[in-house]
């Protein structure tokens, strides 16, 4: 199984490690839970988002990729193509510095991913550029049909 997962006015993963580095003068700090010390707060139109594989009988993580640049994850499908039987390509859409309201980015992207070691993680094959968001995608006729916009 395999979910986007996209929120507003946070920090990356990275980004709140290089915080709690900066902020607290104790380094042992640095490792203590969100639940003793919190999360970071950012301003509206800041995001973290991730592509995160999950194994769905025990429900553990097979894999997890963070999306950098502020970059938030819309839209993703799995699917393959004639010529290239037994392999499965993920597809993700993602808008970069998106502001809801009002309505706002600066660029938006396709992004192509491999399977390998069974099936069990990601591999970043391809990044397109696209003129807008990329809301939904289908195979069509052997090739990648997306929603844009």
């Amino acid at each position: 199984m395999i979910l986007i997962e996209s929120d507003n006015a946070v920090y990356c993963e990275r980004e709140n490690v290089e915080l709690k580095k900066q902020l607290y003068a104790n380094p042992e700090a640095i490792d203590l839970p969100e639940s003793q010390v919190g999360r970071f707060k950012a301003s509206s139109g800041s995001w973290a988002s991730c592509v995160r594989m999950i194994e769905p009988i025990e429900m553990k993580t097979l894999d997890l990729l963070e999306l950098e640049n502020n970059e938030c994850a819309v839209s993703l499908t799995i699917t393959s193509f004639p010529g290239h039987e037994g392999e499965m390509y993920l597809f993700v859409g993602t808008i970069k510095d998106y502001f809801l309201e009002p309505k706002s980015f600066t660029s938006c992207y396709i992004h192509t991913y491999g399977f390998k070691e069974q099936g069990k993680k990601l591999e970043l094959l391809h990044k397109t550029l696209v003129e807008d968001i990329p809301y939904c995608f289908v195979n069509f006729k052997g090739r990648l049909l997306a929603g844009i916009g």
